[in-house]
């Protein structure tokens, strides 16, 4: 959070290379504040209390956070590759359109990935008396 609020209100930091850095702050504080504390609570018990449907929620954002997390830090090292291997070139092109464009699309692929376990694309579980919460991992 500490770093999303040093970009939007620190001047000298709002310049495009850390508009990625933001993004991928905000997954990241995103899977600390949602995911974690309910994670953390499956693994002390060893059962899912919290019921089918948040738990098809739960993993539907832990795939969403997590794979935005590692798209932004793979558009953060693509950023500083071109930075250095194409400078001038590439620093041209960088607008801040295109790195918006670039966001947008990490967190639409992210949301492409994460959408097929809330569809219906996932094993049903079966009524425990110790249920369980993981990942489907079922493809038709």
């Amino acid at each position: 959070m500490l770093v999303i609020i040093a970009i939007v209100t620190e001047k000298a930091l709002k310049n495009i290379q850390n508009w990625f850095i933001a993004s991928l702050a905000v997954a990241d504080f995103f899977l600390g504040l949602v995911i974690m504390p309910f994670s953390l609570a499956n693994e002390l018990m060893g059962y899912w209390t919290f019921g089918n449907t948040w738990c098809d929620i739960h993993s539907a954002a832990d795939v969403l956070l997590c794979t935005a997390s590692i798209m932004n830090l793979c558009l953060i090292s693509l950023d500083r590759y071109w930075s250095i291997t194409q400078a001038v070139e590439y620093l041209k092109k960088r607008t801040p359109a295109r790195a918006a464009v670039m966001i947008t699309l990490v967190w639409i692929l992210s949301a492409v990935i994460c959408i097929p376990p809330l569809l219906g694309w996932k094993v049903t579980r079966p009524q425990e008396r110790f249920p369980k919460c993981e990942v489907s991992f079922k493809f038709l």
